[in-house]
């Protein structure tokens, strides 16, 4: 006679692949927007690239406008000028590069530190008029992951500006003063930017402003006290 046996094989299936989440249970990552951005301030935040498989992967990352600049024949730059460096160059993600174990996650920094650009010959005012300019800034970020045959997608966006505040007025003029005596006069200060911004007045003998440092809201107009105390003749 035959004996029967018998074997009971199971196997559980998963969806190996890569995957961008933003930090704290954000969700799946594909832009991000850093807001709006005084020049020579940063900003950074964090997301987690997922291995949600058994199998060991790599990652590589790299920007659209680096791919775009390889299909582009070179060329040779002229002149000793100092040379602006485009701000969207100046959104990262890093390690740009790395290894996932299975079923884990890493953690990438996400970086936008605009700077401003180095003044071109021409008027001052035209220099401020440009730096004052709000700039919108986009950069198309691309995470490859070789393995599984997969590219996902990353849309940085920014503006950049530098800061924006009217004195009015601007000339103060407080006549004449007996010594140990003052003049005041009100002046005005304006945020004209979206952003929230600092103010600090120097400190100068004889004069004085109350109060001699704060903050603005963005648009906020607030007023200080500019007073004229000769200590002496």
């Amino acid at each position: 006679s035959l004996a029967l046996q018998f074997m009971d094989v199971s196997v559980q299936t998963v969806d190996q692949k890569l995957t961008l989440l933003a930090d704290e249970n954000g969700g799946i990552l594909e832009t991000h927007d850093f807001g709006s951005m005084y020049y020579g301030t940063e900003r950074m935040t964090h997301a987690l690239l997922v291995n949600t498989g058994p199998q060991q992967l790599s990652y590589a990352i790299t920007y659209q406008d680096e791919e775009d600049a390889g299909k582009l024949a070179p060329q040779t730059e002229e002149g000793g000028e100092t040379k602006a460096i485009p701000l969207e160059k100046l959104m990262s993600v890093t390690p740009r590069q790395g290894i996932i174990k299975p079923f884990s996650q890493v953690k990438v920094k996400i970086v936008f530190k605009p700077v401003m650009p180095p003044p071109q010959k021409g008027f001052v005012s035209k220099f401020v008029q440009d730096t004052t300019e709000v700039k919108q800034v986009q950069r198309r970020v691309f995470v490859d992951c070789l393995e599984m045959n997969q590219r996902l997608n990353l849309n940085l966006i920014g503006t950049a500006s530098a800061p924006a505040v009217n004195v009015s007025p601007s000339i103060l003029r407080f006549g004449n003063c007996p010594v140990h005596d003052r003049r005041d006069i009100l002046v005005q200060l304006t945020n004209k930017s979206d952003q929230r911004t600092n103010f600090d007045f120097s400190s100068i003998a004889h004069f004085k402003m109350q109060p001699r440092k704060g903050y603005l809201e963005p648009r906020q107009t607030t007023s200080v006290i500019a007073s004229f105390t000769p200590a002496q003749l």
